[in-house]
């Protein structure tokens, strides 16, 4: 997503939001945290499942973090709070398929994980209501039914798939 932000700017500087920097840079600070939770305690031994379901929750919220900022930050462009849920609920359908997570854990940690956006679409509607494409009340009710969605999508997903992880081990074992 950097990498197509950066290409789309540098071929359309016109549509270059003034923060971007700012964006680019928290993204860059995001990234290597990713990298060095991976390399320090992931790579060099086995961690506990406790501590690989916090790893994965840390992720996963600060992706939705990240994205909450970035919808905030590039306010100038109408399409960063939409594009922001897009690529947010990319990464949680991603983590559905991948991670193995009961729904009760994988909805608590989607819910938390959009908040930030949510907070994101709270203060472009008060503050830079000028910027939006519709009325700030309507983008935070729009983005709260968005997220219950996802939460919704992410969590039966989660379930069924996990489901069947436990009946193919247990097949298995059998």
């Amino acid at each position: 997503l950097v990498a197509f932000l950066y290409g789309m700017y540098s071929i359309w500087p016109d549509v270059r939001p003034s923060n971007v920097g700012f964006v680019f840079q928290t993204a860059l600070v995001g990234q290597l945290t990713f990298a060095a939770i991976w390399y320090f305690a992931l790579r060099r031994r086995q961690l506990s499942l406790e501590w690989l379901y916090r790893i994965d929750a840390f992720c996963v919220i600060v992706i939705g973090l990240e994205m909450g900022v970035s919808a905030y930050a590039q306010a100038e462009l109408h399409a960063a709070i939409y594009s922001a849920f897009i690529w947010h609920s990319f990464t949680i359908m991603g983590r559905t398929l991948i991670v193995p997570s009961s729904g009760k854990r994988t909805a608590v940690v989607t819910a938390i994980s959009f908040v930030p956006l949510e907070v994101a679409a709270i203060a472009l509607g008060v503050w830079h209501p000028s910027k939006l494409d519709v009325p700030g009340g309507a983008l935070v009710i729009g983005t709260a039914v968005y997220s219950g969605v996802a939460v919704w999508l992410a969590t039966t997903g989660s379930r069924l798939i996990y489901g069947l992880r436990r009946q193919v081990s247990e097949a298995m074992q059998l």
